[in-house]
């Protein structure tokens, strides 16, 4: 295998390496805004906010799974 292969190689394994850890940040993100939902249920601004978040995980989810297929 020749040096850029290899370097390409070496690359392509950090970078799903990134996209995994990624995928947990976004797990907590997730997890913060089902509570603040659940321990927070009469209150309308914090329960947008949980939905903000959620939406934005679960967008980030869709992009890094299309990045991990696309390998």
């Amino acid at each position: 295998m020749s040096e850029d292969a290899e370097r390409i190689e070496a690359l392509e394994r950090r970078a799903t390496a990134m996209v995994h850890d990624f995928n947990n940040v976004l797990m907590c993100v997730l997890q913060v805004a089902e509570m603040l939902g659940r321990f927070y249920p009469d209150d309308p601004r914090l329960a947008r906010m949980a939905e903000q978040l959620s939406n934005a995980a679960l967008r980030g989810r869709r992009i890094t799974s299309e990045a991990l297929r696309e390998r």
